[in-house]
């Protein structure tokens, strides 16, 4: 709540009316005696054994304005605050890690489909399906250069199995394409 003092610490006015029509002396609050030894800003003191925090600010009239809560009640705000700020950082780091893995896959699981087709070539099985990527990436063209290898590994051996064969028959004009 808040209120205003004059600067002998006589009470001009309150949120609660009553003290209003009383213009109490509150010289001895708390709030006045931080007021008078400390000057403006935040002061922290307590009454009847609760810890309060108070704004205090000296206005040009000289009077004494204060702005003051109760300790707890402002520290469970920032509490409150601090909380929904780590679990937004919470939901924000588990976001990032499922959209991280999503786009790991997305580069995992071809280069995964490549790398078994090369093991396949590398075993002499050219009849291995080789998927003709439309990727604009370097995935893409690992692919496609592999369904070249591919295909360039048929023709030489097709090639060579004809030479033999023409060999085979004593015809020795047949060359490799």
């Amino acid at each position: 709540h808040g209120f205003l003092m004059t600067a002998e610490g006589r009470l001009i006015a309150h949120a609660d009316e009553q003290l209003n029509r009383e213009l109490k002396d509150y010289s001895r609050h708390p709030a006045f005696i931080a007021a008078r030894d400390h000057g403006d800003g935040l002061q922290r003191y307590s009454i009847d054994g609760v810890a309060r925090i108070a704004d205090i600010r000296h206005t040009r009239l000289g009077w004494i304005a204060v702005a003051e809560q109760d300790e707890a009640e402002s520290r469970a705000v920032v509490d409150r605050a601090n909380r929904n700020a780590l679990a937004l950082l919470g939901l924000t780091a588990a976001l990032v890690s499922l959209l991280s893995l999503a786009v790991a896959r997305g580069f995992a699981a071809p280069i995964e489909r490549v790398t078994r087709v090369a093991e396949q070539i590398s075993r002499g099985d050219l009849d291995v399906e080789v998927e003709a990527s439309a990727r604009r990436d370097q995935i893409g063209e690992l692919q496609r250069a592999m369904l070249g290898v591919r295909d360039t590994l048929r023709r030489f051996i097709d090639s060579q199995g004809r030479i033999a064969s023409a060999v085979a028959r004593g015809d020795f004009s047949q060359r490799a394409d």
